[in-house]
């Protein structure tokens, strides 16, 4: 790993850890599935489901990263998020499906590693809403190895 990648590691993990410091975390919250990824436009981008489940009356918003080694060491990776910001999580299982575009190589076929972060929030304050109270904000994290494939024909 260079300079340069263990440096941002470095910074996404003290990132992350803030967001864990800033409040009590959720007993209720999961990540149960991380599905396998589909490749769309020949590596450009992959698609990934993932669902969770989180404590009725929070809002969540969530980020999926996938990286892949592809080539002589290079790595593919991508970063996608939810495009609607918040949600109200419902207590029941929820399912989030993100587009991560290939910031680096383009992801082929094979075995990537999938980061799903959930940011789970307080609803905000009356008169305000969809905002969150992010002083009560927590992180949840879940890390699984998944298979990246083509579109298959049914």
């Amino acid at each position: 790993m260079n300079t340069a990648m263990r440096s941002a590691a470095l910074l996404l993990t003290l990132g992350v850890g803030l967001f864990a410091m800033a409040g009590p975390a959720s007993a209720a919250t999961s990540v149960t599935d991380i599905s396998d990824g589909t490749l769309l436009a020949e590596g450009v981008a992959v698609e990934v489901s993932f669902s969770f489940t989180c404590d009725k009356g929070r809002n969540v918003t969530s980020n999926l990263m996938i990286s892949q080694r592809v080539n002589a060491g290079r790595i593919a990776r991508g970063f996608g998020s939810n495009t609607g910001g918040f949600e109200p999580c419902t207590g029941d299982l929820q399912t989030e499906t993100v587009t991560v575009i290939a910031e680096s190589s383009a992801f082929k076929n094979g075995t990537a590693l999938a980061i799903v972060d959930l940011l789970l929030c307080d609803p905000g304050f009356p008169g305000f809403p969809g905002v969150p109270d992010f002083s009560s904000c927590t992180n949840f994290r879940s890390i699984e190895e998944i298979q990246l494939d083509q579109v298959r024909d049914a």
